[in-house]
């Protein structure tokens, strides 16, 4: 995680008391992710503090991450017509 946030391209800045500069400094894990947006959809959810926020919120961030499957070959089977239109997820 550290080597990840130190990675990350937007440098945080920090100010210097002494001489009143902002200078960069590298990221650590404690530092939030820039804010993305995008025309037309808006912002994604800041996923940053949920793991602190919720109980057990390590694991909802992976359930929720790893929780969109295909959809099951069986209910196809049942009902041909409900396919799920592309670009969208069967949860």
């Amino acid at each position: 995680v550290k080597k990840f946030a130190a990675d990350w391209q937007v440098k945080a800045k920090q100010f210097d008391p002494k001489s009143g500069d902002t200078t960069e400094r590298p990221n650590t894990p404690s530092d939030y992710f820039p804010t993305v947006y995008y025309p037309g959809t808006g912002n994604p959810p800041d996923l940053s503090l949920i793991t602190k926020a919720r109980h057990e919120g390590p694991a909802y961030v992976y359930s929720l991450l790893t929780g969109y499957t295909d959809q099951p070959a069986a209910l196809l089977k049942k009902f041909p017509d409900a396919k799920v239109p592309d670009g969208l997820y069967y949860n």
